[in-house]
């Protein structure tokens, strides 16, 4: 059976180790001082692969509670997850499996994240935008696309009476350079377009003036 190398133990923290084995493949892990003693791993010695095969069960249950504690606030992206889990130098093969798990009793699903995030969002950020956001956390486009297509018809007239409620909340009376830039670098942040924004803005404006 194979056997693993120990490469190094360095301090992680106050409370673990950073391992690192080499076997097949470079491992690299964090674990407790104790487990460092019950395994005897030290630089330069060699650990069993019944004594690796029972680290790995140790790692699987603790980043499985690791990883719900995280998910108990809120929802969290599958890359999210994954991200947290990586930060916590758990091995992939660990990571993979935890992320198995949580998405087969229901505690990571992108697509209703997605979905859950698009209902939140849709009345204050432009589509760009809100694809853009969930793009950034990971998402795949495949689900993203599939989300607001299900979810989202006729983008801009949507989009228009986004920017168009949010001009009529904004300008009261007569609006100076300044307050129009604001306004105007506001709705530019949310992800709408320049020229819709300044098109709806400008008619807004004469409305209230007239």
């Amino acid at each position: 059976m194979e056997e693993y190398r120990v490469i190094s133990v360095l301090p992680l923290g106050k409370k673990k180790y950073k391992v690192t084995l080499e076997g097949t493949e470079t491992v690299i892990l964090s674990l407790y001082p104790s487990e460092i003693r019950r395994y005897s791993i030290q630089d330069g010695n060699t650990l069993s692969f019944v004594h690796f095969t029972e680290i790995q069960d140790i790692l699987y249950k603790r980043g499985k509670e690791r990883a719900l504690y995280y998910l108990k606030s809120s929802d969290k992206t599958v890359f999210q997850v994954r991200t947290k889990l990586r930060e916590g130098y758990y091995p992939i093969n660990i990571i993979d499996k935890i992320i198995e798990f949580l998405e087969k009793y229901g505690y990571l699903d992108d697509y209703r994240y997605a979905e859950n995030y698009l209902s939140y969002n849709k009345k204050r950020k432009s589509i760009q935008r809100m694809k853009n956001d969930l793009s950034l956390k990971g998402i795949e486009k495949v689900i993203i696309d599939d989300v607001f297509l299900e979810n989202i018809q006729e983008d801009d007239d949507i989009e228009e009476g986004l920017i168009e409620e949010y001009c009529r909340k904004k300008v009261k009376d007569v609006v100076d350079e300044k307050q129009y830039n604001k306004i105007l670098m506001a709705l530019l942040r949310k992800g709408f377009k320049y020229e819709q924004v300044k098109s709806i803005l400008r008619k807004v404006m004469e409305e209230t003036t007239t």
